[in-house]
């Protein structure tokens, strides 16, 4: 998934919360930034993963679909990145 990690967990994160503001206190981030994340993504997937109505905020199938696969990118790449930092130092170790 060619997409960057961080937009991925505002995605699940908005996804979680069914609310863009929440989602941002959750992450500690602004709302705007998490709204420009789901742009982006959108601009990327070509696709609208949210419906945009006078209704409370919910995933669209094209959302629900992404979701699944935002998820398993974000699960990856926490695997990754507990391998490197149970990994041993690699290169020069200065003591």
């Amino acid at each position: 998934m060619d997409a960057d990690p961080t937009a991925l967990r505002r995605f699940a994160a908005v996804a979680d919360e069914l609310h863009f503001a929440r989602a941002a206190k959750a992450l500690n981030v602004s709302r705007i930034a998490v709204s420009r994340s789901i742009l982006d993504l959108e601009a990327l997937w070509g696709v609208e993963l949210f419906v945009r109505d006078d209704g409370p905020t919910r995933l669209s199938p094209a959302g629900e679909e992404r979701l699944v696969e935002a998820r398993a990118a974000i699960a990856a790449e926490d695997a990754r990145l507990a391998e490197e930092a149970a990994a041993p130092p690699r290169g020069l170790v200065v003591a």
